[in-house]
């Protein structure tokens, strides 16, 4: 699993998780179980087979794509591991295909009905 040192924020829109190098929103549904997290610092958690590398750039609206580079391509058949970097905060994706070359940006995007969180002081499951 991917973890990533987040602040909970709440804004007009929602709830987002923010990392130094982007942010996240959260569903709706989820703002109940979080309100007492507000500003806290949690740790994000995310499953490789959740990110997704976006069928395109152009015109990106989705609030929950990240631009990122390539740092490696693994092989791990019938899939590939993608090793990303989002700024300095590395991420591992699982795909079954990829046109990014190492060393290219790409943009990718996390399913963030599958984002798991974790208070950063006890390390128990807030969800």
């Amino acid at each position: 699993m991917n973890l990533v040192d987040c602040t909970l924020v709440e804004e007009r829109k929602g709830f987002y998780l923010a990392a130094k190098e982007f942010r996240i929103p959260l569903p709706a549904k989820m703002s109940s179980e979080l309100r007492s997290y507000i500003d806290a610092e949690v740790k994000m958690g995310i499953r490789p087979e959740d990110i997704y590398e976006s069928k395109s750039s152009e015109g990106l609206t989705h609030e929950n794509a990240i631009r990122m580079t390539l740092d490696l391509i693994e092989s791990v058949r019938p899939y590939l591991l993608l090793h990303l970097r989002a700024g300095r905060i590395p991420l591992v994706a699982t795909v079954k295909h990829t046109e990014t070359g190492v060393s290219q940006e790409t943009i990718m995007e996390m399913d963030h009905s599958k984002i798991h969180l974790f208070d950063e002081r006890t390390t128990q499951a807030i969800m």
